[in-house]
């Protein structure tokens, strides 16, 4: 595009031109009938002289009124006469006027006037912001605030030289860290919701960029009227400041003060991620806060720094390229490329090329933008609410088309407000000059000197400067006494309260719950009763082993007793009788062995006599056997082994019994009833290991407060301990260490010692669960070294572990 020496742009350009017709001045025209040629005459009120006026000169006084400035005035002339017109020249030509008496200068304070009276005309009273829009909103006028920031400008000049070191450590520190620093922000941003974390977390960010950029714009000489939140696509919230005073300095301030917005998030950025890097060996809520803000700082920088949409990174490289309205020339040149008309002629093709590959990149990173982003909102509203969260996104979407709709509404009703509010050709007659050209042939005059606003502020007598180097002489003195006084460290962490004493109450066998008699909160004491359960298999079994003992007993007391002489009688008639059969068989194989012999019989009948012999011989020892054994009674083993099946049936009986007696469950020790609701449980079926209630002594609270191992080293047993739950914050209560757990646990990213306080709590303030923050009355040390521990810590271990 073409170059600022080119075009002649300067801020001053956009700045309001300070003149405009006086109110004693009286324009009247004619028409010469010869030539048809209009002649306008001026007179002074003051001086009473008439001036014959050229057709430029009466434009000259009919459009500058004070407001307009001169980029819009040479456009405008430019358009309507077809000359060129440089600010020298223009400047010359209205100080003739001037000194004709026929323009003023308009004052600051009147301009002031003027634009305060068009903005009441536009806008509601309550609210300056020429641009406000129902999205749009400016809340207060933080000129004095930002005066007294820019007061303190040798310190914002050291912040800005010490942002590189800064910058340097924080990046060795993330190439050391990588994984831990991502692993943190993860943990940090699961732990709350991703709706909370970004418009909170760039609200923070955004609103101590806003701040800084208004003081050192205070420091350039510009006057900050107004500060405001606009919600962004209607829904994101974002603190702004009226840069208007902003574009009326120099190139090299404008580009100071948006370099302070982009230097301040890397300094945020480095600065908490330092403080991540110091604190994240003690956990807790602030290493999670610190890797939040920084990751959101990083972002809101790169976001900043994309010169594709007007902000801050933008606005620094247009002004760097001589171009501050680079964006809105590009657009421009897309739409007139697009609807096929010709480029202007001061245009290269080289300018060309670039306005329409810069007007391309912004069209598609507005709209990479809008797609992502309204992609991830449904995506996770879809995710979290399911139907609700799309009716959600859709109603955002709607709000982003209202903001868009209500911030082009409100940009055409201030330029629709400034042409009715600037006069026109109507309100007083237009005009000719006395020669031809005469605009363009006026000798030119040097332009005056400008002078910032910071330069034209009174100086003050030398002498009253003297005091403020006494109060930072005393300020320094006494924060140097207070750095040096003793100081005892107080490490502290989150806490949770536990019982004393802890029992779990399970069923022990299967069974229904037959009777509930306890209810959540109720104090017991050791033996009381808690619930019955029903088990009729049970009792069923108790009856089949009682019987199985009866039988068992019996047999064991027959063999105590051994034989009856009945049973002795009998044996030894089966003994008579076996001998009298075997007499018989006897004789009978004796007659037949005689037959045999003679011929008679055959030898089968023989053979069959013998085995019936042999058969009753057998026959008289198994009687003459049980005769013996009838006599002599029961064996040892036999005792032993009905001795032995008693015993097991006893065992099982007693287990029975023991069995229903479990199914009445007492309390195992004194406490109250933590279980939710047991009292609704009846008629719940439970199996053996089931929990049935859980009962917690509370009388002295178990305080255990985790602490940062790094902070091990300055506590013992036996410390003052300070803890402060939060449900009664308003009471500090006091113990004593009473133990320090012998290993280190280890929670998210960071590790921790268990320290253990025991307190009374007689009056049950105090519930299991509960937590607070605790502190332990550690070690004397200088406030200084206790305050910057983190830092020492840091030093000592983080950067020594740089070191090769």
């Amino acid at each position: 595009m073409a170059s600022r020496e080119e075009t002649g742009f300067n801020a001053r350009d956009h700045e309001p031109a300070g003149y405009r017709l006086r109110t004693d001045v009286t324009i009247t025209a004619s028409v010469d009938p010869q030539t048809s040629r209009k002649h306008y005459y001026v007179k002074s009120g003051e001086t009473g002289e008439v001036f014959d006026l050229g057709e430029e000169e009466y434009f000259f006084c009919v459009r500058l009124d004070g407001r307009v400035s001169f980029a819009e005035f040479r456009h405008a002339f430019e358009a309507h006469f077809g000359a060129k017109l440089t600010f020298e020249k223009f400047k010359s030509f209205a100080d003739d006027l001037v000194g004709m008496r026929v323009l003023e200068y308009v004052s600051g304070d009147a301009f002031a006037q003027a634009a305060s009276a068009l903005i009441e005309d536009i806008l509601d009273p309550e609210d300056h912001d020429p641009r406000a829009t129902p999205f749009r909103r400016t809340l207060l006028d933080p000129s004095r605030f930002f005066d007294a920031l820019a007061a303190l400008g040798p310190l914002g000049r050291v912040l800005s030289i010490a942002i590189w070191p800064l910058v340097a450590i924080a990046l060795a520190i993330l190439a050391h860290n990588t994984g831990a620093v991502l692993r943190s922000f993860l943990i940090s941003s699961d732990d709350i919701s991703i709706f909370i974390i970004i418009p909170v977390g760039l609200f923070c960010v955004n609103l101590i960029v806003k701040i800084m950029q208004g003081a050192a714009a205070h420091r350039e000489g510009a006057a900050i009227r107004g500060l405001g939140v606009i919600f962004f696509f209607g829904f994101f919230p974002r603190f702004y400041i009226e840069e208007n005073a902003i574009a009326a300095l120099d190139d090299e301030p404008q580009r100071r003060v948006y370099a302070t917005g982009l230097k301040t998030r890397l300094f945020l950025w480095s600065v908490f991620l330092i403080l991540w890097a110091a604190f994240q060996a003690g956990g807790g809520f602030l290493p999670e806060a610190f890797v939040l803000i920084s990751h959101l700082a990083f972002a809101a920088f790169l976001w900043n720094a994309v010169p594709f949409m007007k902000n801050d990174g933008y606005h620094w490289m247009s002004l760097l390229m001589g171009q501050p309205q680079l964006r809105e020339r590009s657009l421009l040149f897309l739409r007139l490329r697009a609807a096929r008309k010709p480029a202007p002629p001061d245009m290269t093709a080289v300018d060309q090329t670039c306005a329409i590959l810069y007007g391309l990149a912004c069209l598609l990173y507005m709209t990479a933008v809008i797609i992502l982003l309204f992609a991830f909102i449904s995506v996770e509203l879809e995710g979290s609410l399911g139907g609700a969260g799309v009716a959600i996104a859709l109603g955002l979407m709607g709000l982003a088309f209202a903001w868009y709709l209500s911030s082009r509404h409100a940009a055409e009703r201030v330029r629709a407000t400034v042409r009715a509010n600037r006069p026109g050709l109507g309100g007083r007659k237009s005009a000719a000059s006395p020669s031809k050209g005469a605009v363009i042939q006026l000798a030119s005059r040097p332009a005056p000197a400008r002078t910032s606003p910071a330069q034209m502020q009174p100086r003050k007598a030398v002498a009253t400067k003297m005091w403020p180097r006494f109060v930072w002489f005393g300020a320094a003195l006494a924060f140097l006494i207070l750095m040096l006084w003793p100081y005892q460290y107080k490490p502290g962490g989150e806490f949770l309260v536990l019982p004393n004493d802890r029992h779990q109450v399970n069923a022990r066998i299967e069974g229904e719950i037959a009777e509930i008699f306890v209810k959540e909160g109720q104090w017991v004491e050791k033996g009381a009763p808690l619930v019955r359960i029903n088990n009729w298999q049970l009792e069923r079994q108790l009856a089949e082993s009682e019987a199985e003992l009866d039988r068992s007993n019996a047999v064991l007391q027959r063999l105590i007793a051994g034989a009856k002489k009945e049973e002795i009688a009998l044996a030894q008639s089966q003994v008579a009788s076996a001998a009298s059969r075997l007499k018989y068989k006897k004789t009978e194989l004796a007659r037949n062995e005689s037959l045999l012999k003679e011929g008679v019989t055959t030898v089968r009948a023989v053979e069959q006599k013998r085995a019936e012999h042999a058969a009753a011989i057998s026959d008289l020892n198994v009687a003459k056997a049980n005769l013996a054994v009838v006599k002599s009674g029961a064996t040892v083993a036999e005792l032993d082994a009905a001795r032995a099946e008693v015993r097991r049936l006893e065992n099982e009986v007693s287990f029975r019994k023991e069995d229903l007696e479990r199914t009445r469950v007492f309390a195992p020790a004194a406490g109250a009833i933590v279980t939710a609701n047991p009292d609704l449980r009846g008629g719940a079926y439970l199996r053996t290991g089931d929990l049935i209630v859980e009962i917690e002594d509370t009388r002295t609270a178990r305080i255990e407060i985790s602490l940062a191992e790094a902070d091990l080293r300055y506590i013992k047993v036996g410390d003052r301990v300070q803890v402060k739950p939060w449900g009664y914050s308003n009471e500090t209560m006091i113990g004593a260490v009473a133990g320090i757990a012998p290993a280190a646990d280890e929670s998210k990213a960071n590790r921790y010692i268990r320290v253990l306080t025991e307190l009374s709590n007689a009056d049950h303030r105090l519930r299991p669960q509960m937590s607070g923050y605790g502190k332990v009355e550690g070690e004397m040390m200088q406030v200084w070294r206790a305050y910057l521990l983190f830092f020492i810590r840091f030093v000592e271990v983080e950067v020594w572990s740089w070191l090769p």
